[in-house]
């Protein structure tokens, strides 16, 4: 039988465990958080109002998702994305009243003021970088220091992971607004096809989630996992496969590469798409018919064809075609940037450096003064 005094013991030593226990599991909580809001990339508010809203993470911070509509910026957001996987920076970005990385813009122009809008993905928004650095604002800083005379706002309409057809919603629902007398398309190589919807998977985060970003990073992961294992895992065979081919070098390896990506980039290659692209466009004709204002449309190619010896360039022919059929202006850069240095133009396949950035508003600028820009009877110039 045991005694009082050994029970008694007992306990003491159940409890002191059953404390050490806890302590141990919360303190390796504490330093799993730590690690992962030095590590991972996560979206926290800028300017919290308090302890509760420093803490807390999520994207949708920034951003909203509709089944249907596809994604959007929030109106009036600020926040920071920390440890971004492609700079590794940490990124402010906030949004004005309309849901666009940009300044507020008043109702009424100024006197010879000209406003593009820049609708795309996130090449256009460049959500990976301060906004100073997007090629969109290094084209609205070249061009007022080429044009001292007028005023010229560049707006950043751009998101993430979003194609035609969600470009298209938001030039209607927000874009109209600004009164743009250009709207300037930033079009990538996969703008055809639907987004790859990830955001769509994800469940609105419970309390853990909206405070922890090692827990919101474990679900993510997992969610992601059982997503590209199902249907959508054949477009990234390309990113496995990539490294076996000979694509810089070799045209069969390089057709090889496209076939592989063509749920993704490759798909400019499909004439298919281009018929998706046509009935996007002549949307776009209306629109500019109806409310004023000239489409110019930049052919943002992907980094293979940047850094290939030989030149394929059979998606921008397509473009150039349908843009001059529907009386586009057109912009290629790819023959430019096959002649910069490479290896400073891009993070990945498609997301440009600062490096890249500049250069891309540089050329768009020279594009605008030599043809957007030019006095009316003056000839029009594709690039």
């Amino acid at each position: 039988m045991v005694s009082l005094d050994n029970r008694s013991s007992m306990i003491g030593r159940f409890v002191k465990i059953t404390a050490g226990v806890v302590a141990a599991l919360c303190i390796l909580m504490f330093l799993t958080e730590w690690y992962a809001r030095r590590s991972t990339t996560f979206v926290q508010l800028a300017e919290p109002s308090g302890v509760l809203d420093a803490l807390k993470v999520g994207g949708d911070l920034l951003t909203e998702y509709d089944s249907e509509r596809g994604r959007r910026l929030l109106p009036n957001a600020s926040v920071i994305v920390r440890n971004h996987y492609l700079s590794k920076l940490d990124v402010r970005i906030d949004t004005n009243s309309k849901g666009f990385r940009d300044a507020e813009l008043p109702g009424d122009k100024t006197q010879g003021e000209l406003r593009i809008l820049a609708l795309g993905d996130s090449v256009t928004i460049s959500d990976y970088l301060p906004a100073e650095q997007s090629y969109v604002e290094q084209l609205q800083k070249n061009l007022n220091a080429k044009l001292p005379a007028g005023k010229i706002e560049v707006v950043n309409a751009g998101i993430s992971d979003i194609g035609l057809s969600e470009e298209m919603g938001i030039l209607r629902e927000r874009g109209l607004s600004v009164r743009p007398d250009f709207v300037l398309l930033g079009f990538y190589l996969n703008d055809s096809l639907p987004p790859w919807g990830f955001a769509g998977k994800l469940a609105e985060p419970g309390i853990l989630r909206r405070y922890s970003v090692a827990a919101n990073s474990i679900y993510r992961a997992v969610k992601l996992r059982e997503w590209i294992q199902g249907d959508y895992a054949k477009r990234f065979r390309w990113i496995r496969e990539k490294e076996d081919l000979d694509w810089a070098k070799s045209r069969e390896d390089f057709a090889r590469l496209v076939e592989l990506a063509k749920y993704d980039w490759g798909a400019a290659w499909n004439n298919e798409s281009w018929l998706l692209v046509r009935n996007h466009f002549r949307k776009l004709r209306k629109l500019g018919e109806d409310h004023g204002f000239k489409v110019v449309v930049a052919a943002l190619p992907v980094a293979f064809q940047v850094e290939a010896d030989f030149v394929d360039d059979w998606p921008q022919q397509r473009l150039a075609e349908i843009s001059r059929e529907l009386g586009f202006l057109f912009f290629d850069p790819l023959s430019e940037l096959r002649r910069s240095d490479t290896k400073k133009l891009y993070y990945d396949q498609c997301h440009y450096t600062p490096y890249g950035n500049a250069l891309l508003g540089d050329l768009l600028a020279d594009f605008f003064l030599r043809s957007a820009l030019r006095p009316a009877g003056s000839g029009t110039t594709h690039g």
